[in-house]
């Protein structure tokens, strides 16, 4: 919410926003790094050089989150934000199950089913108000069809 708030206050897009704000989040971050972790030491080359690369490929994928947020948030709204974040833990959950043979308790399988349930009542909502229904006659302003 704030960020679609600050978004149409300042006038900007979802980039502006996002380089304005990094530098600032990382000044902020920067004495809890120090204080809360540990330096590692590496053995060999080979090590240190896996560390790096994992850093490096963590901190473009960490951006690109930032950025599709401010996106998402942007061009939709907050609510649409936080039920991608839903799908998001629901896919998690549904690929541990499928890829890793990991087992689902029953409050994880109705969590799941209330969330899918939410998330398609949502988009049938959504889409009815925008009048985007296949079926012209369930949307809120039914244009007439000409047979």
């Amino acid at each position: 919410v704030w960020i679609c708030e600050r978004l149409k206050e300042l006038e900007m897009n979802s980039q502006q926003l996002l380089y304005y704000q990094a530098p600032l989040s990382a000044l902020l971050l920067i004495p809890f790094i120090i204080v809360m972790e540990s330096f590692p030491s590496f053995e060999t080359d080979e090590q240190q050089r896996t560390a790096i690369a994992a850093v490096v490929a963590s901190g473009i994928v960490a951006f690109v989150v930032n950025l599709s947020v401010y996106w998402v948030i942007k061009n939709t709204s907050a609510l649409t934000y936080n039920m991608i974040g839903h799908m998001k833990t629901v896919s998690i959950l549904v690929g541990g199950f499928i890829l890793f043979q990991e087992s689902l308790n029953f409050k994880q399988f109705l969590g799941i089913m209330m969330t899918l349930f939410g998330l398609f009542a949502y988009t049938l909502i959504r889409m009815r108000e925008q009048n985007q229904l296949p079926c012209t006659r369930w949307n809120i302003n039914p244009t007439p069809t000409s047979v």
